[in-house]
């Protein structure tokens, strides 16, 4: 008892699998009718959408909807059904008399529910069409339908997804149980109108998907699997062969002294089928899958996903969208960052050149200027503008637009003071020492504007050059400890007691001190045997700071 009872309980659960496999299947053999269908129902859709616009120009509504017609492989016919109207606007651009219209379709002019309808051959070559109707509503009323009409031959033509075992027919019906298409050995009418009643008993899946043992006139029996292509529209049937695993009519009993040994193999066959080929090896592979997308992004295709259990469909499925749209994501935030990054090089250009305009126009008044001291003061002015620029110049050219490379950065402040000494001192000797690091924009423009202003002082104060002291200004960046720059700037100096001098030293020392405090830190100076020495040690920021909102 316990083995027939095990035998029983494993032919229901076989049974079971092969009518999710069939109805897998009957859906990925009308998944060509189901693209046209709902292909046919957006195009619908958006004809009902430019039903206000086109319906009070017949002429120009024909002319758009014979476009569409023309340009569709599947079209034959697209036009507007009012309710109780003829058709003024249609693909043959000809009006339609009321009279004309078939019935069926006549009769549903006024539903508000979408539908497809079978029309018989109405043109005389032997041609039947699917009739698409999709409502149209004005202020929650319908006025009418739009009819898309696809021949039933090229409905059933359409490239359908790859299955092992094709089906001995397949028919798509409407929610009314009237047939639309048929391909392989014809089905009862009666027989697929009955699919659509509510179902009490028999089958364990809901009215639209299920599976329905059915027998032929002939005696023979057959299995039909139903599945919905459009929920409330149009529905596929498929007809099988019942010698299928776990399908044969009820009746057939093994032999009892067969059963222990078939048990044994069947123990064996389910555990392998089972285990294996539906649970370990699809896990496996999508394991795998997993492993190659999270390396290089790649997405291999698999060629399980119609044998595999609707678990691990969805599984797969939700793997590859979450995949594909995990791309897509990167993508867009790549696109963000070049627009930002073409943003950003924008605005430094725009700064660097701005500041150039005022350098010029200081120049002007420089060489307008009959005051000395106005035209010392532009001159620095001039100096510190031509800093700022420097740095706007190299962030404008860096590839990283958070970061400035210091070297070159202080080559160009350098090049600038090492030149305004060359004029007055042609033997100074002129030094720079820099290491290879970054900094943030925010610590680059108050080091270089440093830097300048205590360049320009050295270049101001540096006494005048004889054969035995022609001059020196050595400049150093360096990095001292993990995270820390100091700054050193060396050079010779005499004190001028000129009124205007003294101005100078201490409008560039308060301008030094509110640099040095940009820079988080403050500078010392060291006066020794007329040499004057100028420090400044601050810590460098490794990360971009938070923008403020004020």
């Amino acid at each position: 008892m316990l083995a027939i009872w095990q035998t029983k309980d494993l032919d229901e659960t076989l049974r079971e699998r092969t009518e999710l496999s069939l109805i897998a299947r009957t859906e990925l053999g009308s998944s060509g009718e189901r693209r046209a269908i709902q292909s046919g129902i957006g195009s619908a859709s958006a004809i009902a959408e430019m039903y206000p616009e086109l319906i009070g120009d017949p002429e120009r509504c024909s002319a758009a909807v014979s476009r569409l017609v023309e340009n569709s492989p599947i079209y034959s016919f697209i036009g507007f059904v009012p309710v109780g109207a003829p058709i003024l606007c249609s693909s043959l651009r000809t009006p339609i008399s009321e009279e004309l219209i078939d019935e069926e379709i006549r009769s549903r002019s006024s539903s508000a529910v979408q539908s497809i309808v079978p029309l018989g051959d109405i043109t005389g070559n032997g041609r039947s069409f699917a009739v698409l109707l999709q409502p149209i509503l004005n202020d929650a009323t319908v006025v009418g339908q739009v009819a898309i009409a696809i021949p039933t031959d090229v409905l059933t033509q359409q490239q359908d997804m790859t299955i092992d075992d094709q089906p001995l027919s397949m028919v798509i019906y409407n929610q009314a149980g009237d047939v639309i298409s048929t391909q392989g050995e014809p089905l009862d009418p009666a027989v697929v109108r009955s699919l659509v009643e509510p179902q009490k008993n028999g089958s364990i899946f809901d009215p639209q998907r299920r599976v329905v043992r059915n027998q032929r006139p002939d005696g023979h029996h057959q299995v039909l699997t139903t599945a919905s292509l459009i929920p409330g529209v149009a529905y596929a049937v498929g007809s099988w062969d019942p010698s299928h695993a776990g399908l044969q009519p009820p009746g057939t009993v093994l032999p009892t002294f067969s059963l222990p040994v078939l048990m044994w193999f069947a123990s064996l066959l389910v555990a392998y089928f089972a285990v294996h080929r539906l649970v370990v090896a699809p896990i496996r592979d999508l394991q795998k899958r997993m492993r190659l997308f999270a390396v290089n992004r790649s997405l291999p295709n698999t060629n399980q996903m119609e044998r595999l259990p609707t678990e691990l469909f969805e599984l797969e499925k939700t793997f590859g969208n979450m995949a594909y749209d995990l791309m897509d994501d990167e993508a867009r935030m790549e696109d963000s960052l070049r627009e930002k990054n073409v943003l950003l090089k924008e605005i430094h250009h725009r700064v660097k050149n701005n500041l150039q305009m005022i350098s010029s126009i200081i120049n002007m008044e420089i060489r307008a200027s009959d005051d000395n001291f106005a035209r010392n003061t532009l001159k620095r002015l001039h100096a510190r503008i031509i800093g700022l620029a420097t740095v706007h110049r190299l962030l404008y050219k860096s590839d990283n637009l958070g970061r400035a490379e210091a070297e070159p950065l202080m080559q160009e402040v350098s090049s600038t003071l090492f030149d305004a000494l060359s004029a007055t001192h042609p033997k100074a000797d002129t030094r720079l020492t820099c290491d290879t690091f970054s900094l943030i924009p925010d610590q680059a423009v108050p080091m270089s504007l440093f830097i300048g202003e205590t360049g320009a002082q050295a270049v101001r104060d540096m006494p005048v050059p004889t054969a035995e002291n022609p001059g020196f200004l050595h400049i150093s960046l360096k990095i001292v400890s993990p995270g820390t720059a100091l700054i050193i700037c060396r050079s010779p100096y005499v004190v001028k007691p000129d009124h205007r001098a003294t101005t100078e030293v201490k409008t560039g020392a308060q301008l030094m001190r509110a640099f040095a405090m940009q820079l988080g830190s403050d500078f010392e100076t060291t006066e020794s045997d007329g040499i004057r020495t100028r420090t400044l040690s601050f810590a460098i920021t490794s990360n971009i700071p938070d923008a403020l909102d004020y």
